[in-house]
């Protein structure tokens, strides 16, 4: 049997997930969002089934915003 890429894992992943509910109200922008942690809670374990993880990154920029690194890693080749 031949082996998923990377690239059809990640198609198969977004294939199961449903529609985050956007539950969290920002004021500034009078508008709704989904939090990280929800968001890690519904894909998390769709990742495992598929074979897929994800690392999340912060760091600091030179003018000061905060900068997150969404990583996408295969199980199986790393």
């Amino acid at each position: 049997m031949e082996k998923n890429t990377i690239y059809k894992k990640i198609g198969s992943l977004r294939n199961k997930i449903d529609a985050v509910k956007k539950s969290n109200n920002n004021p500034f922008f009078k508008s709704k969002y989904a939090d990280i942690n929800t968001i890690e809670r519904i894909v998390e374990p769709i990742e495992y089934e598929v074979g897929l993880t994800h690392f999340i990154t912060s760091t600091v920029a030179a003018d000061g915003s905060q900068l997150l690194t969404l990583t996408v890693a295969d199980v199986e080749s790393g």
